[in-house]
């Protein structure tokens, strides 16, 4: 497993086009199956950027034009991990002053609430992650347990920090973190399921409750049965017509400044 893949750049045809769509990949995603994802950008026209792993990989990516217009697809946790991670490591990139809308796919969540359903849900995809990797006996099953281990141990280190004052909950969860950012985008979409035993529906609803509530433009689905990150293989058309309206209701507001300033003039 390629623990620092690159990041795969597919430019668009269309010259006037200055959106860029990046999707991040969740932890055992491959690049044949996140592709499917990016495929559905490209074929409307769109620059994609597709990566799975540290944000480090896609900065000269993203650093090339100055002028261009930010979409970030994230799936499962790992995608809002290092959509944050890209945010505090290169904060003159200002990635959220230049977003103009999240997808988000099987998140956000956090893990300040029930300890063993987090634990259990973050044990679950650590299987999953290790099994599929060419591994002895031993290495396979001491991965999984150091892994299970550091998570249990940062899960409780944040949570008493944050209950003592040491930190706030920006410091230490990305949930909040893009939920508090004050440049948070004004249209963001939701696709999530009761079904999901790794990522909880109930918090996901929370923050697409709280966005809403924040004025922002919200399309959501919530499913009764796809699985954690399996509602695009399930549910092909809905997901895509979602994205459609996504993408229809951005450009609609990046046009709508240039409208207004063209309409100032006369």
């Amino acid at each position: 497993m390629n623990l620092y893949p690159k990041a795969i750049i597919t430019r668009s045809q269309n010259v006037d086009c200055n959106i860029v769509v990046t999707v991040f990949g969740w932890v055992g995603g491959v690049d044949k199956n996140v592709e499917k994802y990016t495929r559905i950008y490209q074929k409307k026209g769109y620059t994609t950027i597709q990566y799975t792993a540290a944000a480090i990989r896609i900065v000269p990516c993203m650093d090339e034009n100055p002028n261009y217009k930010l979409v970030f697809h994230t799936i499962s946790t790992n995608g809002v991990f290092t959509l944050c991670a890209l945010d505090l490591q290169y904060p003159e990139l200002r990635i959220f002053e230049k977003c103009e809308g999240m997808f988000f796919d099987s998140c956000p969540i956090h893990n300040n609430s029930d300890y063993l359903k987090v634990v259990k849900a973050y044990s679950l995809v650590m299987q999953h992650l290790y099994d599929s990797q060419n591994l002895n006996f031993f290495s396979r099953n001491f991965s999984k347990f150091w892994a299970n281990a550091s998570f249990i141990y940062d899960t409780v280190r944040d949570n008493t920090l944050i209950k003592i004052g040491y930190v706030s909950l920006e410091n230490v969860s990305p949930f909040h973190y893009i939920l508090h950012h004050p440049n948070l985008p004004k249209v963001i979409s939701f696709v999530y399921s009761d079904a999901d035993i790794v990522c909880d529906a109930e918090v996901i609803k929370s923050f697409e409750d709280t966005v809403r509530y924040r004025g922002r433009d919200v399309i959501s689905t919530r499913f009764k049965d796809s699985l954690h990150v399996a509602h695009f293989p399930k549910y092909p058309k809905q997901y895509i017509g979602q994205i459609d309206e996504f993408m229809k209701r951005i450009e609609k507001k990046i046009e709508q400044p240039v409208q207004e300033e063209f309409l100032a003039k006369l």
